[in-house]
């Protein structure tokens, strides 16, 4: 069996968003406003500072034991998009040369997803693209936990029935839709793996 790869594509997901963005830092703050949108958490409201909750954000346990729910939801949304999904990842900034950042990441991902992420930087480490398909559930839950355990920002965009997941902290992830009949399947999609949209 072969460990998945992702490929590579000129199809830059932005532009189905937005025609003329500037950079991907501001791409959330320029979609904003725009289209329909969210923050998918494990909460339904969000959290005052002083709120005792908020000590769950910071206990690893508890971040590790809700990535069960972000994972279920992904798999139904890589489904109904007919199993591909867009990224856009510099794997340049993961480059075996920087051997700190690269331990880093490794020493925080799952042994199947360590496999997985050597992979891609042996394919890639050497790649000028930063457009890429994922076409694997595998491929695409090590991206996802590595967003939700804060290891690496990456973007995820899914085009049948668009909808682009941001990277983010504390489990609690932006997300754009096209149109609001999409937010609200969706929306139903998060609420039957425990999630909420705020």
């Amino acid at each position: 069996m072969d460990i998945p790869k992702l490929k590579t594509t000129k199809i830059d997901y932005a532009k189905n968003f937005v025609s003329n963005y500037t950079d991907m830092e501001n791409f959330f703050e320029e979609i904003c406003g725009k289209f329909p949108g969210a923050i998918l958490d494990v909460f339904d409201t969000t959290l005052d500072t002083k709120e005792t909750r908020m000590s769950l954000l910071r206990d690893e346990y508890f971040r590790l034991s809700q990535e069960y729910k972000y994972l279920n939801f992904i798999e139904e949304v890589f489904s109904i998009n007919d199993n591909m999904c867009f990224i856009k990842l510099d794997f340049r900034r993961y480059e075996a040369s920087c051997a700190s950042r690269m331990f880093s990441v490794i020493n925080r991902l799952d042994a199947i997803d360590k496999l997985i992420f050597i992979n891609q930087e042996l394919n890639l480490c050497n790649c000028a693209d930063i457009n890429f398909i994922i076409e694997d559930i595998n491929l695409l839950k090590m991206f996802l936990k590595s967003m939700l355990r804060e290891i690496m920002r990456v973007d995820l965009y899914f085009d049948k029935k668009p909808l682009l997941l941001f990277g983010n902290f504390d489990l609690s992830l932006p997300i754009a839709f096209k149109n609001s009949d999409d937010m609200a399947m969706y929306e139903k999609i998060a609420n039957n793996h425990g999630l909420y949209f705020r």
